[in-house]
Parts: structure tokens; sequence; C-alpha cells
């Protein structure tokens, strides 16, 4: 736990910002299913639930991004517009250099994804409230 609270120290910007700004995006997804559809309570439930789902979901691409899964489709798109536009030759010969400075690169950045499910947390945790408050009848 010290390696992430570390990170947390030297990254505590990036891990704030994207707080707030995931925070707001399912606050925004929730206000528009709910005040779209009407004012009630299994309106707000669908509408938090969804918020709730798209925030796990996100976390989940950034995760799998943040371990390599989609390097290979950059390094091919970066190759084919470096060939076509740059004058100077691309700065990778290979795969392998480019996965491993990605690897180093990424070893140095924050984990923003647990910012991501920190604020889904929050919607998941209104889910419970409101299912309970819903099926109790309150």
């Amino acid at each position: 736990m010290s390696k992430f609270s570390d990170n947390f120290r030297k990254y505590r910007k990036a891990y704030i910002y994207t707080f707030i700004i995931s925070f707001l995006i399912g606050v925004g997804i929730f206000c528009l299913y709910f005040f779209l559809n009407g004012y009630f309570i299994i309106e707000a439930l669908n509408g938090v639930s969804i918020a709730a789902v798209a925030l796990v979901a996100s976390a989940g691409l950034v995760f799998v991004h943040s371990q390599g899964a989609f390097d290979t489709i950059a390094y091919g798109f970066k190759q084919m517009f470096t060939s076509f536009v740059a004058r100077k030759p691309n700065k990778y010969n290979d795969m392998y250099s480019y996965k491993q400075a990605k690897i180093e690169k990424r070893e140095h950045s924050p984990r923003i994804y647990f910012a991501i499910l920190f604020a889904s947390s929050i919607f998941v945790l209104a889910v419970i409230v409101l299912e309970i408050v819903y099926h109790v009848g309150i």
C-alpha cells in the first residue's frame, strides 16, 4: 500500500481533478435521466444506476489502457500517420521498443482509475440507499 500512497502524494492534483470530473460526469448522467424522464423514485434509481455503471465501465477501460491493451493499435496508427505526414523518421523502429518506452512511462504515472472507481462507489452507495427506500416505501 505504500506504493499507492507515494503515488497519491506525488500526483495528488491528478487524482483530485479526476475524481471531481468523473463525479460531475456521473451527476450529469443522473440529472439527464432523472429530469428528462420524470420526478419519481424509480427514475432516480435508474439514473443513479446508469451513472454508476458508466463510471465503473470507464474505470475498467482506463485500467485496461494502463496495462497496455491498446498499444498495438496506437503503434500502428502512429506508424501510419508518421509515414504520411512527418518529415523526420519515426522514433521507434519496432513494436518492442515502443512497448518498453510505454511501460517505463506508465510506471511513473498516476493510477487515475482508482479515482474514477472511488467516484463510482458514491453512486453505488446511492443505488443501495435508493433500492432500500424504494422497496421499503418510505
